[in-house]
């Protein structure tokens, strides 16, 4: 079978992207291939050429408009920028597809619905995977501007031309069901998870202190405000906790979230370390040192680094908007706090830390371990090819392996 991935993400040079749609395209694609189907990925990007990356093909196409809409082109860029480089960047992307096509006939398109690949779809038979959505991850909300408002129309369009539409988060999943009316539900697919690597031997952990860990960039959809809120009460209150923030400056409130950290450091140096670019392997052994993980995510779509944080059996405790309610049983295998109230955070927390005895989380952590492996990339894949199987007319039906 031969199966193309449609994406704006994939690469730079030889290294993957560091977010998580370029991850699972890499996943999702070198895995099919693995299996024996053939694959391809259509890749808009600066140029057009085509090149292999680990093993896979990927055909790179440039923006171009069609030449008919002549002088017109150059006034629509310049009055809608947003909107006619997603536009243009589909339209590529069919006509990579169409080309190749007409070469090696394609079985099946898997488009991302970032910046709207789907929007000029062609009719072989697709399936469009959720990776984000418009409206939920705006980094300048206060702004409507027209442009903006016509840029997320196309995601609308894109994401309505699709009959088979999947995702890894329940929760973002809810909301564009909600938002678009869609006739379907959004189907819930588990992440293909790679083993992590090894920990290291640096030890983050105080003598006599917990240590509670972030993972992330530290921004306002990963929840920064909240975070702010919670270590600020927190650490007015108790005294016997370390926290141990693990990520890169994003931003919050159209600002760099750099000085507020910096205040945080200055107001409480031996409670909390900042590490921008921590190493995998040393993050791997804060997840195994760690009492508990915070994902206070403002709004995600199944953040990767909880199943990183869960592969080395540390506890969750996770928001009700970071789409994990798929993974997470709340008391079971991680605790799941609704609302954005920081005195209720750190209740919910120091209940965790106190009230939780050796034995149950034990149980705990076995749970965590059963609980991921359906994330287990093999088993992830299995799902992901039957999901193909079932979106491909009954003719043309991908054999079970």
């Amino acid at each position: 079978m031969h199966i193309g991935y449609v994406t704006f993400e994939l690469n730079r040079g030889d290294e993957l992207y560091p977010g998580g749609l370029a991850t699972y395209t890499y996943h999702a694609a070198s895995g099919m291939q693995e299996r024996g189907h053939r694959v391809t990925i259509f890749l808009s990007g600066s140029e057009d050429r085509v090149f292999e990356f680990r093993s896979l093909r990927v055909i790179e196409s440039a923006p171009s408009a069609p030449k008919w809409l002549g002088p017109l082109r150059g006034f629509l860029n310049r009055r809608f920028p947003m909107t006619t480089d997603r536009v243009w960047r589909s339209y590529s992307l069919r006509k990579s597809i169409r080309g190749l096509a007409r070469k090696e006939p394609l079985d099946l398109l898997h488009y991302s619905n970032w910046k709207a690949t789907g929007l000029f779809r062609v009719s072989t038979p697709s399936v469009l995977r959720i990776s984000s959505f418009d409206p939920c991850f705006d980094n300048n909300p206060g702004v409507r501007h027209l442009d903006k408002r016509l840029s997320w129309y196309t995601e609308r369009l894109c994401i309505r031309r699709f009959r088979r539409v999947f995702g890894p988060g329940d929760y973002l999943a809810s909301i564009i069901e909600k938002e678009l009316n869609l006739r379907n539900p959004i189907d819930i697919l588990p992440t293909p998870f790679k083993e992590t690597p090894a920990a290291s031997d640096v030890d983050f952990r105080v003598p006599g202190k917990r240590l509670l860990v972030y993972a992330g960039t530290i921004s306002r959809f990963k929840g920064a405000e909240l975070l702010f809120d919670l270590l600020g009460l927190y650490l007015r209150k108790y005294d016997d906790t370390v926290f141990l923030l693990a990520g890169k400056f994003g931003t919050l409130g159209g600002r760099s979230v750099e000085g507020m950290v910096d205040e945080l450091l200055k107001n409480h140096p031996s409670s909390v370390t900042h590490r921008p670019h921590l190493g995998r392997n040393d993050l791997m052994a804060a997840f195994d040192q760690a009492d508990a993980v915070l994902v206070p995510s403002l709004i995600d779509n199944f953040p990767n680094v909880v199943l990183e944080a869960m592969s080395h059996k540390a506890i969750v405790i996770a928001s009700d908007t970071a789409s994990l309610g798929s993974l997470i049983r709340d008391g079971e295998n991680g605790f799941i706090v609704k609302g954005r109230d920081a005195e209720h955070w750190v209740d919910r927390i120091r209940h965790v830390l106190l009230q939780y005895s050796e034995d149950k989380l034990r149980q705990m952590r076995t749970s965590i371990s059963k609980s991921i492996e359906v994330h287990n990339m093999q088993r992830a894949l299995d799902t992901l090819e039957e999901y193909y199987r079932r979106s491909l007319p009954t003719e043309k039906a991908l054999p079970r392996t």
